[in-house]
């Protein structure tokens, strides 16, 4: 049993290199405006709301903040925190910086953003056609729906 969770602790940890290696580089330049010069107080509010909730380290916080009906490449939302249990222990940063904030023209709710997470080891930016959608009257994290 120990070896299995130090093999998966392993592949975790070279996971997350691969992650690191991949996104390189990939933060855009310092002159982009920050995500609280674009985007409205609420989803702000909803972003440092995240962030205190990443650094409890309890999944079950963090997974309020995903839609029911999230989907991120393939991943829904069940997948999607199962995965990021195994790695949310290396988020030792939480800066979320939007240099795209588009409402969709058939649903007010829903607003796709672009630009990236700065998780502390590593800027992680948002795929493509990244959304958020207010359910209830709370923000929460919806993907890109694919």
């Amino acid at each position: 049993m120990k070896n299995n969770i130090r093999i998966f602790a392993l592949v975790m940890g070279l996971i997350f290199a691969l992650m690191l290696i991949s996104c390189a580089g990939s933060k855009p330049a310092a002159d982009v405006k920050a995500s609280s010069s674009i985007v409205p107080a609420d989803v702000q509010d909803f972003f440092d709301q995240f962030k205190k909730d990443v650094f409890t380290r309890d999944m079950k916080k963090i997974g309020m903040h995903y839609s029911k009906n999230f989907l991120k490449d393939g991943a829904n939302r069940e997948a999607f925190l199962d995965k990021l249990a195994g790695i949310i222990y290396l988020v030792t940063n939480y800066v979320v910086e939007v240099t795209k904030y588009e409402v969709d023209k058939n649903n007010p709710n829903i607003v796709v953003i672009a630009g990236w997470e700065d998780l502390g080891a590593t800027v992680v930016p948002f795929v493509a056609g990244y959304m958020i959608i207010k359910e209830d009257g709370v923000w929460k994290w919806y993907g890109n729906q694919k």
